[in-house]
């Protein structure tokens, strides 16, 4: 099994005022696409991405969409790195876009203060700085002509987990 990474930086950044003066940001774009050449050269079959969509909204009706800030090294999500929740996902011919929140603290909205991994992304999104989304999940490869081709086999929902990541 490989940890398979792929980042998009094509995002809309939304903040949203609510009662009590607190803002809501949220991010939208481009997480997935499918049957097409990706910038790692593999190629997601549609059918599999569609499975796996439909398997995480069921994670999102939950509220259990959690992810996290920059790339971990494993398959599983570390609560103490929890960035942000995804609130929805939606595909437009074969890309699969989304919306996530970021898990802003009340010291965040009142004083400033960074104190949680959603402080820092919503900071850094403050200063200007752009992220991407980053989606991974474990798999195998199989070599397609020239491309690199997810296997059908050995392939788990935990794949469409999104991370924030710094545009490089």
């Amino acid at each position: 099994m490989k940890l398979i990474k792929e980042i998009h930086q094509d995002l809309e950044y939304i903040t949203e005022d609510k009662s009590g003066g607190k803002q809501n940001t949220y991010i939208k774009g481009i997480f997935m696409q499918s049957e097409q050449q990706n910038r790692n050269g593999r190629v997601y079959p549609e059918e599999i991405l569609k499975r796996e969509a439909e398997n995480y909204r069921k994670l999102i009706k939950k509220g259990v969409a959690l992810s996290e800030l920059n790339h971990p090294e494993s398959s599983l999500i570390d609560l103490d790195r929890v960035c942000h929740v995804i609130t929805d996902l939606w595909w437009e011919n074969q890309m699969l876009l989304g919306k996530l929140k970021l898990l802003t603290s009340p010291g965040f909205h009142e004083r400033g203060i960074v104190s949680t991994k959603g402080d820092q992304a919503a900071n850094l999104l403050r200063q200007g700085v752009t992220l991407g989304i980053s989606s991974r999940g474990v798999g195998s490869l199989k070599k397609v002509g020239e491309q690199n081709e997810l296997s059908l086999q050995n392939f788990f929902s935990s794949f469409l987990s999104l991370t924030l990541e710094r545009k490089s």
